[in-house]
C-alpha cells in the first residue's frame, strides 16, 4: 500500500499538472481579487474574494485538474491491468483516493497561500476599524481568534474550501470510472456542486449537512459551536471519500475482470 502511494505521490508532484493547477489557483484569486479596487485590509479582500460563487466553482474545476483525471491516464495507456495485477484492485482505488485528496488539498491550499502572500506587501492584514472583522466575529465560531489571530482564520477558512475541493476531485476520481474522458471529469464537480445546492438543499430542502456552501464556510457558521463544525465538516468529507472510493473499487474491479 505505501509504494503505491508514494508512486502515485511522485507521479503527481512531478506532473506540470499541478504546478498548473497552483498557479491557476493563484491566478483566479488574483483576477477576481481585482473587482475590489480599495480593500480596506486583506481580510476584506479575502473574505469578499472567496464569497464570489465564480471564485468557488473555478477553484474546484483548477484544483481537479491535478490528479483527478489520473484513472483517464492509466485507462488510455492500458496500465490499470497491470498495476492492478501486481499489486491489487483494493491498493490501487485507495492509493489513488488518497493521493488524489492530498494532491487537491496541496494545489488549494499553497495556491490560495501565494495570493495571501502577494498581497501582504500592499496591505494590512486587518485595520482596528474593519467592519469586516466585526461582521465575522458576529457570524462565527471562530470568532474568538479575531482580529489577532486573522491569518489564522484565513488559514482554516483556506483548509476548509480545500477539504471541500478535495471531496469533489474524489468524485470526479470515482464516476470517471465509468465515463473516462478527461474533459468530463473536470466538468463532474461542477455538476455535482449544483446538483447538491439546488437538489438536495432548494428542492428536497434537506438539512444543512448537506449543503457544501455551510459546511465548508468558517467566516458564516450560523451560530453552532465549534465542535459541532468541526465534527459536521469532517464527516461529510469522509463519508463522501469512503462512498465514492467503494463505487470506484466496484468499478474498477468489474472493468479488470472483464478485460
Amino acid at each position: 500500500m505505501v509504494r503505491n502511494i508514494q508512486m502515485d505521490m511522485k507521479r503527481a508532484i512531478f506532473s506540470y499538472k499541478v504546478i498548473f493547477a497552483l498557479f491557476g489557483i493563484m491566478l483566479l484569486w488574483i483576477i477576481n481579487g481585482k473587482r475590489f479596487s480599495q480593500p480596506e485590509d486583506l481580510f476584506y479582500l479575502f473574505v469578499y474574494t472567496k464569497g464570489l460563487t465564480i471564485t468557488t466553482l473555478l477553484a474546484i474545476i483548477i484544483s481537479n485538474v491535478g490528479y483527478g483525471t489520473s484513472f483517464c491516464e492509466d485507462f488510455k495507456h492500458y496500465a490499470i491491468r497491470p498495476i492492478v495485477i501486481r499489486t491489487s484492485v483494493k491498493k490501487y482505488v485507495i492509493s489513488k483516493i488518497i493521493v488524489c485528496s492530498i494532491v487537491t488539498m496541496l494545489i488549494y491550499v499553497v495556491g490560495t497561500l501565494l495570493f495571501v502572500l502577494i498581497m501582504m506587501k500592499d496591505l494590512p492584514l486587518t485595520t482596528s476599524s474593519s467592519m469586516m472583522v466585526d461582521n465575522i466575529k458576529s457570524a462565527s465560531c471562530f470568532d474568538f481568534l479575531l482580529p489577532e489571530h486573522s491569518f489564522l482564520v484565513i488559514l482554516i477558512q483556506c483548509i476548509l474550501d480545500g477539504m471541500c475541493c478535495c471531496t469533489m476531485s474524489v468524485v470526479a476520481l470515482s464516476l470517471s470510472t465509468f465515463i473516462p474522458n478527461e474533459f468530463i471529469v473536470l466538468c463532474i464537480p461542477l455538476v455535482i456542486y449544483y446538483l447538491q445546492i439546488f437538489l438536495f438543499i432548494d428542492t428536497l430542502k434537506l438539512p444543512a449537512i448537506f449543503d457544501f456552501e455551510q459546511v465548508f464556510m468558517a467566516c458564516f457558521t450560523d451560530n453552532i459551536s465549534i465542535g459541532h463544525f468541526i465534527l459536521r465538516a469532517l464527516l461529510v468529507f469522509l463519508f463522501y471519500h469512503i462512498v465514492f472510493g467503494v463505487l470506484m473499487y466496484w468499478k474498477v474491479k468489474r472493468r479488470v475482470a472483464n478485460e
